[in-house]
């Protein structure tokens, strides 16, 4: 099992390791859902809706160094990585093995320090805004795979299903890039897709879904949509970024969720697709 911290910088601090090792790993898969009730003139009360808040979460670091400025520096090396995220109000990322929980690391407390062998355990409390494990399934989609899978069929690549049923006396068939994307879960999940110009006017079907954008893109820029976030962010050559949610088709729901299952993916334009599947749970993978 891995178990380490990504700030939002990128900075990693892996927490099992010869010099420091987490304990009680299982307070982070506690798992814990709030809910809103009304009265009922029936039950005497009833259940309104499932929902997750703002939640802490606890965790215990023992730490073993050979001398007292390896002490020193592994103490440093906690503070600039596990803490700087509170500082910029960005918040990191902890990981068990390819699970993250997105959050802050805000509170550590030292305890039972022993100055002769440089050994303590220090207990860190997080906070997180999105109490959610999170596994990230990443697709490419584009005409050159689609078009080698007219000749060859159905091929796996990672989780994703890719197959084109172009059909070359069919001009609509020539022009749209088929594939299927899967979502293994029983419920629907969040995603993440960057749509690479130049594009006239983009056209993604996912599903029974649409996710148009009614806009150019030029060449060198990129369409962003996140569901998580609820953003779709368009960014020019030089990294500048404009809001552009109010050019959505209004008749379909842009942030719509993947269904569970194997969906169809339509897309009309040779560029390349990138499509991100948020696996979201109540506790990370074990394995």
């Amino acid at each position: 099992m891995e178990v380490y911290y990504v700030n939002s910088t990128g900075d990693r601090l892996n927490l099992l390791s010869d010099k420091m090792a987490i304990q009680d790993i299982d307070t982070l898969f506690n798992n814990e859902w709030s809910y809103s009730s009304a009265t009922s003139m029936i039950f005497g009360g009833k259940v309104k809706k499932f929902y997750k808040g703002v939640q802490e979460k606890e965790f215990t670091i023992s730490l073993v160094a050979d001398n007292e400025q390896e002490f020193t520096e592994l103490c440093k090396e906690i503070e600039d990585i596990l803490f700087y995220d509170v500082h910029v109000k960005n918040h990191g990322r902890l990981y068990v093995n390819d699970t993250y929980l997105s959050c802050y690391i805000y509170s550590s407390e030292y305890s039972e320090y022993e100055d002769l062998f440089y050994m303590t355990d220090r207990k860190f409390k997080l906070v997180t805004e999105y109490p959610n494990w999170v596994a990230e399934r990443k697709y490419k989609i584009n005409r050159s795979v689609s078009l080698i899978n007219a000749v060859t069929g159905f091929m796996i690549a990672g989780n994703a299903l890719l197959n084109s049923d172009a059909d070359p006396g069919n001009d609509e068939d020539e022009n749209t890039t088929k594939a299927y994307v899967k979502n293994p879960l029983r419920i629907p999940c969040n995603f993440r897709t960057k749509i690479q110009g130049p594009s006239e006017w983009p056209y993604l079907k996912i599903g029974n879904n649409i996710y148009n954008i009614d806009e150019e893109i030029p060449e060198g820029s990129y369409i962003v949509i996140d569901s998580v976030k609820k953003t779709c962010i368009m960014y020019d050559q030089f990294g500048n970024e404009r809001n552009i949610f109010g050019y959505r088709n209004p008749d379909y729901y842009i942030f719509e969720k993947i269904p569970p299952g194997v969906n169809t993916v339509e897309w009309n334009e040779p560029t390349e697709l990138e499509f991100t599947i948020y696996e979201e749970r109540g506790e990370p993978l074990w394995s």
